[in-house]
């Protein structure tokens, strides 16, 4: 290798920690969005079932017929309170489990708007100054245009921009019809869209419900609901109590070992949090909730060979669904010197995330190819990435690395390494 080469490369490598903890510094709460309930606990909306933290991204879309015309009247006051509902459904007759993260696109700009309740229905307002669920959360890691976002972080209050959007469904194991808002949009402020279809993927090994919990008795599911009634409250240790007071009459119950961690967690007890969350895929080792907390700890601690192994376990339980994970996998593996190890990673990530919805990504896979002495291909990623991503706070960073890399490339074309 070059002098250069070696140069750059000693460079580069810290860029990656902010890679790794800006994919969730964008998310709200310790699970992986707050939802109108717990702000931390059980489900995406706060209630029961322990799927909150698992509604990764989808992996592709129906196609759609394209934009509507940009010169639509405007049919909305810039004020007007404007309500759409509707529900996510599976096309093989099923009904979802889970709470569903509903996005828009608009012309590529990425924004998540809500979510489904646990039956699949939803209900967003528009309008008004803001943009209100009633599952609404923080930017997700997947949002993109984060400067258009407004005062609640969600989408811009002016109805008439949501004719250039399209509405998803995004939960994991799934693809999301596209819903064309354009033609939904008639001048009234309750709109009832009607079904947004998700097709079942492969088959997943690893679920956002557990198993074991659903055979907890009476008694453990009681002190459990009152804990999270407790949780939402914002009163930990009462809602401890009542977790570790239905673990100790049935200590299958993964669900309430991993809400005793999330208010541990939310008491500063870390420690204590990683022995629950252990607990909790004791019971039940295909429960993914816990691994994801179990992840955000290992990014928060940048502790690179626990994430690349936790990554590597929901991986395996579920290789499809969370694209996010695999761009973790690098970077961890990227983080340790693994070089090759975080290219392949980095590329499987790149497979899943067919939407482009982790930006970043490019530019991990440009600087996984640099460590690799791919320049050539380095630098066109880390230019797809200031192309889609221009604003990006590492922008200016990444131009900087662009220009080493292009001054590497015509050397290293001459010579071997």
């Amino acid at each position: 290798m070059t002098q250069r080469g070696a140069a750059m490369r000693s460079w580069i490598l810290p860029t990656v920690l902010v890679l790794c903890t800006s994919l969730f510094a964008q998310r709200g709460g310790s699970g992986g969005g707050g939802g109108t309930g717990t702000g931390g606990g059980t489900g995406g909306a706060g209630g029961a079932g322990g799927s909150r933290g698992g509604n990764g991204p989808s992996v592709g879309n129906i196609p759609t017929t394209g934009f509507p015309n940009s010169n639509s009247p405007n049919l909305y006051p810039a004020d007007l309170l404007f309500i759409i509902t509707g529900k996510v459904v599976p096309d093989d007759g099923t009904t979802i489990s889970d709470i569903a993260t509903l996005q828009t696109d608009c012309r590529g700009q990425r924004h998540t708007v809500g979510h489904t309740d646990m039956k699949g229905q939803f209900s967003i307002q528009f309008g008004g100054g803001g943009l209100q669920s009633q599952n609404s959360e923080l930017p997700d890691a997947t949002d993109t245009g984060s400067s258009s976002l407004g005062k609640s972080g969600s989408v811009s209050s002016n109805v008439n921009d949501l004719r250039s959007c399209q509405l998803e469904a995004l939960l994991p194991g799934f693809v999301s019809q596209q819903v064309e808002l354009a033609s939904r949009l008639d001048g009234d402020s309750y709109v009832d869209i009607g079904r947004i279809t998700i097709h079942r993927m492969a088959q997943v090994q690893g679920y956002v419900i557990s198993a074991t919990s659903a055979a907890a008795p009476g008694k453990a599911k009681k002190r459990f609901m009152k804990g999270v009634s407790l949780e939402k409250k914002g009163d930990w240790p009462a809602a401890q109590q009542k977790f570790e007071s239905a673990v100790e009459v049935y200590p299958k119950f993964a669900e309430a070992w991993l809400e005793l961690g999330r208010v541990q967690q939310k008491q500063g007890r870390v420690s204590d949090a990683k022995q629950s969350y252990a607990k909790a895929l004791e019971a039940d080792p295909k429960f993914l909730p816990p691994y994801q907390e179990l992840i955000r700890l290992a990014v928060t601690e940048k502790n690179w060979a626990q994430l690349e192994a936790t990554t590597a376990t929901v991986l395996k339980l579920d290789p499809v669904s969370y694209p996010q994970y695999w761009f973790l996998n690098s970077a961890a593996q990227y983080n340790q010197r693994k070089y090759d190890l975080a290219l392949k990673s980095a590329k499987r990530a790149s497979e899943a995330d067919v939407q482009h919805r982790i930006p970043r990504l490019e530019y991990l896979l440009g600087l996984s190819l640099a460590q690799n002495h791919d320049y050539r291909g380095a630098a066109e990623h880390i230019r797809t990435y200031l192309r889609i991503a221009p604003n990006a706070s590492d922008a200016v960073v990444a131009e900087t690395q662009l220009i080493q890399i292009e001054s590497i490339e015509p050397s290293a074309a001459e010579r071997p390494e």
